[in-house]
């Protein structure tokens, strides 16, 4: 008796966990990406530039580096050392907690090409996916292949182009819009494929899927298979992130971090 009620409250904080959101606060700044570190510090992307701001919306410090162009995507995982990813120019560039650049990494001196990064907390390497060679790669810092599975799509029979990928709870995940979510064990094998209808980027939280779908952030209950609508918003929606009870939704006029009262 004892053990069924555990499972029911476990499951009613599951399907509760983003109920009913409210606006916290709201600032006036465009961006292209927005992300959210271990300790709820918030880093804006727009361009080739960082702002970080603290729970509060209050600016901590920026960063701005012209040579390398265009920001594709960060990775705050490591709430000391983030993961900036230049698509177009093949590098990593790893800075501090105070976005100072502590190093460079040149992918096009070892990799074909390379589509999506992210950090592996487990052993502090890199996963990484090539669309061109449908290839999951985990490799050290001194980019030394630690780990390549190849063909996926081949084997998956899913022809994929994935937008997102990233690691949490010992489990890789690679997002195309097309195909869903795709899950994989901590040594790159595939477990399975999660289904999200007409979602455009997606976020795991406790037991749920939360994916922006236009103008609105949904929920998907991996227990309970049950899809919900946690917040619209009068514009479209370019990026979110979430953290705790919170989500920082990043539209094309405004940042606004949302919490459950």
């Amino acid at each position: 008796m004892k053990s069924n009620l555990f499972i029911l409250s476990f499951l009613l904080t599951s399907f509760t966990l983003f109920n009913n959101p409210v606006v916290k606060w709201q600032k006036e700044v465009k961006a292209n990406l927005i992300k959210v570190d271990q300790l709820g510090k918030i880093y804006q992307i727009a361009d080739n530039s960082i702002i970080k701001y603290d729970a509060n919306g209050k600016k901590i410090v920026d960063y701005s580096y012209w040579n390398n162009g265009s920001i594709y995507s960060i990775d705050t995982k490591n709430a000391l050392q983030t993961i900036v990813f230049y698509k177009d120019q093949q590098q990593i560039t790893l800075l501090d907690n105070m976005l100072a650049e502590t190093n460079k990494l040149a992918l096009g001196d070892y990799f074909e090409w390379i589509d999506l990064v992210c950090f592996s907390s487990r052993d502090n390497a890199f996963w990484m996916y090539s669309i061109n060679n449908q290839s999951l790669l985990k490799v050290d810092r001194n980019l030394e292949v630690i780990n390549e599975f190849e063909n996926i799509g081949q084997l998956l029979n899913l022809e994929l182009n994935p937008t997102q990928l990233f690691e949490k709870n010992e489990t890789i995940y690679l997002f195309d819009p097309s195909n869903g979510l795709l899950h994989f064990d901590i040594f790159g094998n595939f477990i399975k494929k999660t289904s999200l209808k007409d979602a455009t980027m997606v976020k795991l939280q406790n037991n749920s899927l939360v994916y922006a779908n236009g103008k609105k952030i949904q929920s998907y209950n991996l227990q309970s298979f049950d899809h919900s609508t946690i917040y619209s918003s009068k514009d479209s929606i370019i990026g979110f992130d979430v953290y705790e009870s919170n989500i920082y939704l990043q539209t094309l006029k405004s940042l606004t971090k949302l919490t459950l009262e």
